[in-house]
């Protein structure tokens, strides 16, 4: 058994994360500590009346929409598609009844996709009726770049850092930290000044890589990050560096 992993996704996101850890047999301590928690927006079904599209980056999206009921079963009855980045996120939506597909592993990758399938001139799909249905905080302005309309249906809210944590990661506890956007390691570096060169640190993307070797200020060689923003590639970057 090795050094603690710390997990900062919202805390519905860690646990499935955690399971695929244990599921590939990971002994190590797993630590969840949540810098962000997920606050559902209220909104009325009515305003997209005129929408014939929706698309989705997260599935806190589609839990958005579960919770409203009369837009849930009017999209389920309609058969709306929803457009959907990552697979877990499209089985999420038709675990639930929507009529989802999976249209990239990344955001660039729904707006090309986007692009070149359903705003051409030979589809029926115009983008002001394509509405994009997000948090808070994003990492692509899919309004800016394709004419979107839009939504923000949920907001990503800081979190406290028990202290305890906060102790285990300056003691030198936690071997090995998951980052999953550059937004929670703003956070994560706010709270905690300086961090044992030898913890691993996995990032959901090079641009994340990037910005914690901009927060701890120096080049570290074990910082690590997935060519594709997909779980089961950093759990699979994770055993590869055990």
């Amino acid at each position: 058994m090795g050094r603690s992993i710390l997990l900062t996704r919202p805390i519905k996101q860690s646990k499935i994360f955690e399971k695929m850890l244990l599921k590939e047999g990971v002994k190590d301590p797993i630590i969840i500590s949540p810098l962000v928690k997920i606050i559902f927006n209220k909104f009325s079904g009515d305003e997209f009346k005129k929408i014939k599209a929706f698309v989705v980056t997260s599935s806190n999206a589609i839990e958005a929409i579960k919770r409203n009921k009369s837009f849930s079963l009017r999209l389920s009855r309609e058969l709306i598609p929803i457009y959907c980045v990552g697979k877990y996120t499209t089985e999420i939506a038709r675990a639930y009844g929507f009529n989802s597909s999976f249209f990239g592993s990344t955001a660039s990758d729904l707006a090309d996709n986007l692009g070149k399938k359903l705003l051409t001139k030979n589809d029926h799909f115009k983008a002001e009726e394509i509405c994009y249905l997000r948090g808070q905080k994003i990492t692509l302005n899919l309004v800016k770049y394709l004419g979107l309309k839009e939504k923000v249906v949920y907001s990503q809210i800081e979190n406290e850092m028990d202290p305890k944590i906060e102790g285990k990661i300056t003691a030198g506890v936690v071997g090995n930290i998951f980052f999953f956007s550059s937004h929670t390691v703003d956070l994560f570096f706010d709270k905690i000044n300086g961090i044992e060169a030898s913890i691993n640190i996995f990032c959901f993307s090079e641009n994340i890589r990037n910005k914690v070797i901009d927060r701890i200020g120096r080049e570290k060689d074990n910082v690590y990050f997935t060519e594709r923003p997909i779980s089961l590639d950093m759990v699979n970057l994770f055993l590869s560096k055990k």
